[in-house]
């Protein structure tokens, strides 16, 4: 039995870089796993710190900054600010680390030796990751087919390491299933448009109907009008004097009070508007 395995040949991924949040945040000793990334292949690669001390002149005062070695019992980490002899004040650095696993970074924590305090503390990792140093996390990651073979065989699912790759439409199911689809894609294509040539039939028909019934209509109308008609042609009007039957008692028109009343209101009414304008 042979596995054929196919996988893209380009690289998509390239090295992440980042930073933590301040590790300092919720006081001077903090715990790693909840601070760096749990990527495989990390990588610490510097530290930023800031912090101000408050102090006697006079007096001695060292900060240590350190991180716990996981596979000693000494610190993989280090660093220390003298503060002996001077006055308290706020630094900010910038510390290279080279290239140290994040695994080995155990808890951390700012550590005072002498006589003072510090506060406001922030202490930032600056680290680098591989998203492909576990080539089977990502089948863009080179070599990827290589060790999946590797796998395969090392877990006698592969009974040859040969690595072929096969295009997916080749393989004869595939190709039976594309063919039955092209068949009922042709075949709703020609009912579609059989539907479509006897939808346009019967609309034609329907057309020429609707244009003779409207024509039969018309002609009836006419037919209906025109024996309306005769019998306004064949009806006599008798004629004759018609005498005047409305007699007025006086020659004189008594005056319509209302209407002299309305016209005193309006003309009232014009003068107070036009005044707003004077």
């Amino acid at each position: 039995m042979v596995w054929v395995v196919s996988c893209s040949s380009s690289y998509s991924s390239d090295i992440v870089s980042g930073t933590t949040n301040n590790a300092a945040a919720n006081g001077l000793n903090w715990n790693m796993s909840s601070i760096l990334p749990s990527e495989t292949g990390l990588i610490v690669n510097g530290m930023i710190y800031r912090y101000t001390t408050e102090k006697v002149t006079e007096d001695d005062m060292k900060v240590h900054i350190r991180n716990e070695d996981t596979l000693s019992n000494g610190y993989i980490f280090s660093n220390t600010d003298d503060w002996s002899g001077g006055p308290g004040g706020t630094i900010n650095k910038v510390v290279p680390i080279d290239r140290i696993s994040g695994t080995r970074f155990g808890d951390g924590e700012i550590a005072i030796e002498g006589n003072g305090s510090v506060k406001d503390p922030t202490v930032i990792y600056s680290y680098q990751f591989d998203p492909c140093a576990v080539v089977l996390s990502d089948p863009s990651c080179p070599g990827y087919a290589e060790a999946l073979a590797a796998l395969l065989a090392e877990q006698a699912l592969l009974n040859s390491t040969e690595i072929e790759t096969e295009n997916p439409y080749d393989n004869e199911e595939v190709q039976n299933i594309l063919d039955s689809e092209i068949e009922i894609k042709e075949e709703f294509e020609t009912t579609e448009n059989t539907e479509s040539e006897e939808e346009n039939s019967l609309d034609t028909n329907s057309e020429m109907l609707d244009k003779y019934s409207g024509q039969m209509d018309l002609m009836e109308a006419y037919s209906i009008q025109e024996q309306g008609l005769n019998q306004y042609y064949i009806v006599n009007i008798p004629g004759g004097i018609y005498e005047e039957t409305i007699k007025l008692e006086s020659n004189q028109l008594a005056d319509n009070n209302r209407a002299l009343r309305n016209f005193a209101s309006d003309t009232l009414h014009r003068r107070i508007v036009r005044s707003q304008y004077e």
